[in-house]
């Protein structure tokens, strides 16, 4: 509970990454009948899964986003700072479409 009254609402890093490793495990134990591909498919699908819910559960009361650089604001700001706690500390593009987002404090 905050001074304010309000009740925080984050997880300590380390309970997260034991609970993603434990969710690797068992996904990989559970699959052994599966080919290393298969069993990195269904990885790969739980991922976007997730980041597919937290973004619609975090955008959905914003207004639709009219272009790539208001979705790139999103991201940069709102979405990384839920998921990792702050804002990306740069974010670099080639104007051809391809933008790059650096978080100095990365840990993964």
């Amino acid at each position: 509970v905050l001074m304010s009254g309000l009740v925080s609402k984050e997880v300590n890093a380390s309970c997260m990454e034991y609970m993603s490793m434990e969710i690797v495990s068992y996904i990989t134990k559970s699959s052994s009948h599966l080919a290393p591909d298969a069993v990195f498919y269904k990885l790969e699908k739980l991922g976007f899964d997730v980041g597919q819910r937290l973004v619609e559960r975090r955008a959905q009361d914003r207004r639709r986003f009219q272009d790539h650089l208001e979705i790139i604001k999103f991201v940069c700001t709102e979405l990384w700072t839920d998921a990792y706690g702050k804002a990306i500390d740069n974010l670099r593009t080639n104007h051809k479409g391809v933008f790059m987002l650096v978080d100095n404090e990365f840990r993964w």
